[in-house]
């Protein structure tokens, strides 16, 4: 199932994403803020290598140094791929962090590496959604 889930059958959900933020009354007017994690990043992101060029988004991107799905290689194509669409970009790789260190509930919890992660993506969604 989730192999069938690319970019394109992924977009056909957002509009109806927008609305449902769009209609919370804490939700302000203006930009929205998209996260993912593992494929979700990917599909946040949609296509980078090929869609960048288009972005008017900032992307913040915390890497797993024990991550075989996203290693050293893949990791610095995705930074030229940022570079070369000039947008604003921070990307981090995190020592001795492996793939899931973000989720508290399992084995690849790393508290270190998921502060910081969250402390760098707090800021660019602070910077980025709160501009007049």
């Amino acid at each position: 199932m989730i192999g069938r889930l690319d970019g394109a059958a992924a977009a056909v959900d957002v509009p109806a994403y927008v609305a449902a933020l769009r209609a919370l009354p804490q939700c302000a007017p203006g930009a929205i803020g998209v996260t993912g994690y593992c494929m979700g990043a990917r599909l946040a992101t949609r296509s980078p290598h090929r869609g960048l060029s288009h972005a008017r988004a900032a992307f913040v991107y915390g890497h797993a140094d024990e991550d075989a799905g996203m290693d050293a290689e893949a990791q610095s194509r995705l930074d030229a791929a940022l570079v070369e669409a000039g947008v604003r970009h921070t990307t981090a790789v995190y020592p001795g962090a492996r793939h899931g260190f973000t989720m508290a509930d399992t084995g690849a919890y790393d508290a270190q590496a998921a502060q910081r992660h969250y402390a760098e993506l707090e800021a660019l969604l602070r910077d980025t959604l709160e501009r007049p």
